[in-house]
């Protein structure tokens, strides 16, 4: 007879690597059959007489299989079933409850109670070997899915913290930018990034890929690349969004794409441009709520449908003041819904952000409460990012660190070169000069191309050029509230008609060591302009101290600048720039 308790005879060393199961009766013969019928499938047994005995033996070794009685003292099967799947982690261990009962309540019970099948009294050899098999088919399945969901796992925070280095760790950080990323699963399908480019302006993607999760964060990696070296070789935010376009239209299969708002915030935050390629409304709210609020629709397709991308007007440029709110948002915002379905919706979001414009700093943690309180229980669908930018003066200050150049690049020209890059007719509204320029100056002179100085005149030099000598443009359209848009939208529509003219940028070194310096020339087709007269309104300007939204880009060429000297006619300007210069 065997005793009434848990113990067995002591396991021999090979009986320790057979399968265990475990058999819970209070009737010692049940015990003994069943212990014979699983020694021959090669089982090793631990006998239990009641159900609290069954809990503590599973809670103390691994068990394979577990028998178990429907009636027994002490704890009944059907609770001591409870408490063993209740502890059970991740690892399928089937019960098969014992039981000569065939009523449907009984069954109802210890199915609920977590029960895997059932073996009818009297035990049959044959429907045993078959119901054990089957279930350990079963249970090896279900060890296989856990040991991938636990490599998944793995994977997925390797992933994330390689996702969290490349994409957003070297994102622009400043008090005026609040940002919200709230992923529906680990990976987000939703991408922000933020830089400030060598001209000062401050450049913010908001990207969303169609779905989320890890197969739609992939994207997130080629986006944040071309991103980031595009914003530091100094390339407009047109460019940008072009190649990002291009890369994401061959690398993803159809039906995969990004929409996008990117804006470039002006360096004197004097005005802001914007593209909205497919995302929803982008907001802007003026500094005390008087005035409605300015909503930047979609006006181009998202990025990766087709092979180039299409701005219809170009970006919108829009006048803003310390104090204006910057708000672009994913539909994952305006799209989740409470749990009637309802929509947390746009005027939601625009009543919360207006809430806090007599003195809150941002709106958005705002916007994010109310979203709490709206939603309550129902659970999130899609991914939710956010970004509100303040424009405040702060932002316009820039680190010695941001100003000069990289650490451990070389800083001293390397003579024996002349640099000249000329661009005529549709060549002037396709390629930008100033990156090309400031990539060939770093391998002819071995100097660090983000020098913010450099990188600043050219640019200011080659649009004047272009702007008022080319196309002929008067500065004086930048006047007024909307005086920059007009301005912007009048410079596309003469670049895009563009079929003659020329600007031509030569740059040398003079000198050398502590003393070097570049000479750049710029010179275009245009008539040119009054240069002593130009020199008289903007001394009179100064001195009724009248602020002006135009005119400051040559001030700040002379002041980066030894010299500055224009030809007589005005169309060619020579500058010396030295190279250890502040900036």
């Amino acid at each position: 007879m065997y005793e009434a308790s848990a113990a067995a005879l002591e396991p021999s060393t090979a009986d320790l690597e057979a399968p265990h199961a475990l058999v819970v009766d209070d009737d010692a013969t049940n015990r003994l059959i069943l212990r014979g019928l699983l020694s021959r499938l090669g089982y090793r047994v631990t006998e239990c007489v009641d159900g609290a005995e069954a809990v503590a033996v599973s809670r103390e070794g691994e068990v394979d299989l577990i028998f178990m009685d429907v009636m027994m003292p002490v704890m009944d099967g059907v609770s001591a079933t409870r408490a063993i799947k209740a502890g059970q982690q991740q690892r399928f261990v089937p019960i098969i409850f014992l039981t000569s009962l065939s009523d449907e309540a009984t069954v109802a019970r210890c199915l609920d109670a977590g029960g895997d099948d059932f073996l009818a009294k009297p035990y049959s050899a044959a429907v045993l070997r078959a119901k054990v098999a089957a279930l350990m088919r079963i249970q090896a399945l279900q060890d296989r899915v856990t040991t991938l969901h636990a490599q998944q796992v793995r994977d997925e925070q390797i992933a994330e913290r390689l996702f969290s280095r490349v994409v957003s760790a070297n994102n622009f950080q400043h008090g005026a930018i609040c940002a919200v990323l709230r992923p529906a699963a680990r990976f987000s399908g939703d991408v922000y990034l933020a830089a400030r480019a060598p001209s000062g302006e401050i450049y913010v993607l908001l990207g969303d890929f169609t779905g989320h999760g890890l197969a739609a964060a992939i994207g997130a990696l080629p986006v944040s690349e071309v991103f980031r070296a595009m914003t530091a070789k100094g390339f407009a935010p047109e460019q940008i969004l072009r190649s990002i376009n291009r890369k994401l239209n061959a690398l993803f299969p159809t039906g995969m794409f990004m929409a996008a708002h990117f804006i470039a915030i002006d360096a004197g935050l004097s005005h802001i441009r914007v593209a909205n390629c497919g995302m929803p409304d982008l907001m802007v709210f003026d500094a005390d709520g008087s005035q409605p609020v300015t909503a930047i629709v979609a006006h181009s397709l998202a990025l990766g449908i087709t092979t180039d991308m299409f701005l219809r007007d170009g970006m919108r440029t829009l006048p803003i003041h310390p104090g204006t709110r910057i708000l672009m948002a994913s539909d994952g915002l305006f799209e989740a819904v409470a749990t009637d379905g309802t929509a947390f919706g746009g005027e939601r979001v625009m009543a919360a952000m207006r809430s806090v414009a007599d003195g809150g700093r941002h709106g958005l943690p705002r916007v994010m409460a109310e979203l709490e309180s709206f939603c309550g229980a129902a659970p999130q669908a899609d991914d939710i990012t956010a970004v509100e930018i303040l424009v405040d003066p702060s932002l316009a200050d820039r680190s010695p660190a941001a100003e000069g150049p990289r650490a451990g690049a070389a800083t001293e020209l390397r003579r024996g070169w002349d640099l000249e890059l000329t661009l005529s007719g549709s060549g002037l509204a396709e390629v930008d000069p100033v990156p090309l320029l400031l990539n060939q100056i770093h391998e002819l002179a071995a100097v660090d191309t983000q020098h913010s100085g450099l990188f600043t005149v050219l640019t200011e030099l080659f649009v004047n050029a272009l702007d008022h000598g080319v196309l002929g443009l008067d500065s004086s359209l930048k006047a007024g509230r909307d005086g920059f848009e007009h301005y912007m939208n009048e410079r596309a529509q003469r670049l895009a008609a563009v079929e003659q003219g020329w600007v031509r940028i030569a740059v040398r070194v003079r000198g050398e060591g502590e003393g070097a310096s570049l000479d750049i020339e710029v010179a275009d087709s245009g008539a040119g302009f009054d240069v002593a007269d130009y020199h008289a309104a903007r001394a009179r300007a100064e001195q009724s101290g009248a602020p002006r939204p135009y005119g400051r880009g040559l001030a700040l060429v002379k002041a980066l600048c030894a010299s500055v000297d224009h030809d007589a006619a005005g169309a060619t300007v020579r500058v010396n720039l030295p190279w250890h210069s502040r900036g």
